[in-house]
């Protein structure tokens, strides 16, 4: 795991003034929901620090790989996470805080990127996860992933607003 916090004196003084950066880190499984989301890579991130006037810009992308399960069929399977890092590092975050606009704070002349990485991770795992788009899911009657296995079951289609008529035509016919 390599930090992810970065020394920032030598571009803090000039406006335009950059500096390339590569981290990684790792993150525990999380809970989204009811389900654990494991984390089967470190998140890496790989970009420029750049100052730009009133702070600095930490432009990059990030990578790992999590297992997710999928919502229909319930099967584990490898998701790739991949995404866009633009998050602005100030001096003055209370400035900002006003503002309603998120910031990140520069502490000691050092800004610490894994917050700002880790909130952007987070947000991108998808919330009903799908391990194909076209993934038949679970067959409601037998239980059986219809991915992977063919029934024979009969799908009765009824309104379960009109469950109760159901019921009162049954007992019609065996009286």
């Amino acid at each position: 795991m390599t930090d992810l916090k970065y020394e920032i004196s030598d571009i803090l003084e000039q406006a335009g003034d950059e500096k390339e950066f590569f981290g990684s880190i790792d993150i525990d499984s999380i809970m989204m929901g009811e389900r654990e989301v494991e984390f089967k890579n470190p998140v890496i991130i790989k970009g420029v620090l750049k100052n730009v006037g009133h702070g600095i810009l930490a432009e990059g992308k990030y990578q790992t790989m999590i297992i997710n399960e999928c919502s229909r069929c319930l099967d584990q399977f490898d998701q790739e996470l991949i995404g866009d890092l633009e998050e602005l590092f100030v001096s003055d975050k209370e400035k900002y805080d006003k503002e309603d606009r998120e910031v990140f704070p520069i502490t000691n002349r050092t800004i610490d990127l894994e917050p700002a990485v880790y909130q952007l991770v987070v947000t991108e795992i998808p919330f009903k996860p799908l391990c194909k788009s076209d993934c038949s899911g679970i067959c409601p009657t037998c239980g059986k992933n219809l991915n992977k296995e063919t029934h024979d079951c009969k799908e009765e289609s009824i309104d379960i607003r009109m469950s109760k008529l159901k019921d009162i035509f049954k007992k019609s016919e065996e009286g």
